[in-house]
């Protein structure tokens, strides 16, 4: 099956077969999927399925689509297009969203990257954080850090790490700016 090319206004739409499903869907470069034109046997007479666009769903903060009779789960609309678009000579085993939108896979925003060079750009983009609610493990939220450190004085560390589900040693790193330093009075970074 060959590329097809659609002009969109002032973008051009490019289509490629979904790689293992080559003639079955097809995706653009733009980060739409369709499934094509095919002939099937309903209650035993041939019935011709018309080529449609199909629906994206938000996954766990990826689009995903549901490709019928192909790897039997929910597929992640970067990784086709990745696959069909951009090369991978190098055999990387993760596609990075370059602006950091995780809903944007036109193929100009997708890069094939280790697991590595994915948690760098998370850090270095604000994706990912070790401060604050951005750290993956916090138990905290900033509001209750306030209260936490506007509690010194009236209840004893233990009292209070007992209330918030924590250690007393987080109590005392709270209240000492030791951690949680990036958030001040007003619950601002």
């Amino acid at each position: 099956m060959e590329c097809q090319t659609i002009k969109n206004g002032d973008l051009v739409e490019v289509w490629k077969p979904v790689v293992g499903a080559e003639d079955k869907y097809m995706v653009s470069n733009l980060g739409n999927v369709k499934s094509l034109m095919r002939k099937v046997i309903s209650d035993g007479h041939l019935k011709t399925v018309p080529e449609k666009m199909l629906s994206l769903c938000k996954g766990t903060n990826y689009l995903t689509v549901r490709l019928r009779s192909f790897r039997g789960r929910c597929e992640l609309v970067h990784r086709l297009v990745a696959e069909a678009f951009i090369p991978n000579p190098q055999n990387k085993p993760q596609v990075n969203h370059i602006d950091g939108n995780k809903l944007n896979n036109k193929v100009n925003n997708l890069e094939w990257v280790t697991f590595s060079e994915n948690n760098k750009h998370a850090f270095r983009t604000g994706l990912k954080s070790t401060l604050g609610e951005k750290h993956t493990r916090h138990k905290l939220t900033s509001q209750q850090v306030i209260e936490i450190r506007n509690k010194r004085g009236l209840y004893s560390q233990v009292e209070l790490a007992e209330k918030y589900n924590v250690s007393r040693a987080n109590i005392s790193a709270i209240q000492t700016r030791r951690s949680w330093y990036c958030i001040n009075e007003n619950g601002k970074s």
